[in-house]
């Protein structure tokens, strides 16, 4: 009996520690696997600066995206970043984990000599796409 114990007091230890563990990785943020930044949109743009927001959810085993929800109206920018979104690629976590993604969209004036078109990853879950006026 007292070798059953001993054997069995071990495992107690081991079960409460991966279920202290288990809950604190559904709590952390998603650790980004591949960020995939979206594809111009078609079409003349005014120079300024637009923001899209989506926020997807994962299927936790694999790291997929399994739903991207839209923040804001529908434009051409929020298409081209939602397909994107959904080809992001997350570390595995809590199944139905949900992150909010923000694409940056920027023309320049083509006077600005200072600046080139440019795709920026700023960890952990923005992307920057610059580009000139008319490129």
């Amino acid at each position: 009996m007292k070798h059953a114990f001993l054997f069995l007091l071990p495992l107690l230890f081991l079960s409460r520690s991966f279920g202290q563990s288990h809950s604190q990785v559904s709590r952390r943020p998603l650790k980004v696997a591949a960020a995939v930044a979206p594809e111009w949109p078609h079409g003349k743009m005014a120079v300024g600066k637009q923001q899209v927001r989506i926020t997807v959810t994962t299927d936790g085993y694999f790291g997929n995206v399994i739903e991207a929800d839209l923040h804001g109206p529908r434009s051409s920018f929020s298409d081209v970043s939602e397909a994107a979104a959904r080809l992001w690629k997350f570390y595995p976590a809590k199944a139905n984990s949900k992150q909010t993604l923000t694409f940056v969209f920027e023309v320049f004036p083509n006077n600005d000599h200072t600046r080139r078109a440019a795709i920026t990853f700023v960890p952990p879950y923005k992307i920057v796409i610059e580009r000139g006026e008319g490129e």
